[in-house]
């Protein structure tokens, strides 16, 4: 007899394809279909993205949100992926669903079926083809980041050889595997940092004292998923362990009235061992996120959101331990004037998305 909890998912999934509603835990469903796949699972990833496909299609239909935002706010969910995990990902699978709606390849009801119905190879199936065949690198073969959609035609034949492109990628590839290593560091800090926090004891409770700084990373472009990027520096300038909460806004501007808005607020808590420096980043979800909550937020007209654009005006940073407020910091003196006596940001700024 199945278990509750199986009906229940199967309940989800049949709410969506016979009822076409978006359930409210879109995003957790899609994080679900994200998990890790092993050897064990060889061909589960072409129905992985079949089924986020799918709940992709439904949230452009029921969701103001739409599929492409909505994927990503599930791949956030991911806690395991890094940021160019993420990022790939995102694109990847981003790249798949437009090149299957462009070939027709769903169903009256939004369902994903891969059959081609318009373009090239009308009438046959779409196909997943590994970026780098398992022939090459056996390791990849169940990394999202490593699948297109093509139509059969143009699908490479396995005694092919890969092109300058594919090998390539073969890099990019490996730094995504390097970075999820880098986990295991992060894993070892965290180690570190409870066994200095258990040997000075109630010493630990003292109030820190942090230093902020921030630089400027990245304007939106295609390697970054069209994002505003800030790396902010937090340094603990005591010999004791902490850890606080760097509250970070990145300031924009609303286009049509001019006041200054919040695009994204980050709260990323940092542990710091002894007078350690860290850098975190803080970044904007892609910029075409950023205008379409923004246009809906000033509610402007069609032509007014042919002619708006986000503009970004810098970054402030508030500092925050268990005992109360630290430090402040901003990437120009002007934008220190949107933090209250209180050592909160002015209540009004809207802010677009958390």
């Amino acid at each position: 007899m199945p278990s509750f909890r199986l009906l229940l998912y199967s309940f989800s999934w049949f709410s969506i394809s016979v009822f076409g509603a978006l359930p409210d835990n879109a995003e957790k469903l899609i994080a679900e279909k994200l998990a890790p796949l092993d050897s064990s699972q060889p061909n589960s990833i072409k129905k992985r993205f079949a089924d986020i496909f799918d709940i992709m299609a439904q949230a452009e239909k029921h969701s103001a949100m739409g599929g492409e935002a909505l994927l990503r706010q599930g791949i956030k969910l991911r806690n395991e992926y890094g940021p160019m995990k993420r990022d790939t990902t995102a694109a990847v699978i981003i790249a798949g669903w437009n090149y299957a709606k462009a070939s027709g390849a769903f169903n009256s009801n939004n369902q994903f079926t891969g059959r081609i119905t318009r373009g090239i190879d009308v009438g046959q199936q779409l196909v997943f083809e590994a970026v780098v065949p398992a022939s090459v690198a056996p390791e990849f073969s169940n990394e999202f980041a490593n699948y297109r959609l093509v139509a059969p035609s143009r699908a490479r034949s396995s005694d092919s050889p890969l092109s300058h492109r594919d090998a390539a990628y073969l890099k990019t590839l490996q730094a995504i595997a390097s970075e999820t290593a880098g986990s295991d560091h992060h894993q070892l800090h965290t180690t570190q940092w409870e066994a200095q926090m258990t040997e000075l004891g109630d010493q630990v409770n003292a109030i820190p004292k942090v230093r902020l700084s921030n630089r400027f990373k990245a304007s939106p472009s295609g390697k970054n998923d069209y994002k505003w990027q800030v790396e902010v520096t937090v340094a603990n300038a005591t010999q004791i362990p902490t850890e606080i909460t760097l509250e970070c806004y990145i300031i924009g501007k609303l286009w049509k009235s001019k006041r200054a808005c919040v695009l994204r607020k980050h709260s990323i808590p940092v542990k710091l061992k002894r007078s350690e420096t860290r850098q975190v980043i803080a970044e904007t979800i892609p910029r075409e996120d950023c205008k379409l909550l923004m246009d809906n937020y000033e509610k402007l007209g069609k032509e007014e959101r042919a002619n708006s654009r986000v503009v970004y005006s810098g970054i402030v940073i508030l500092a925050r331990h268990s005992t109360g407020h630290l430090a402040s910091a901003a990437s120009h003196p002007a934008l220190l004037n949107l933090i209250t006596e209180g050592h909160n940001l002015s209540s009004e700024l809207n802010i677009l998305t958390n």
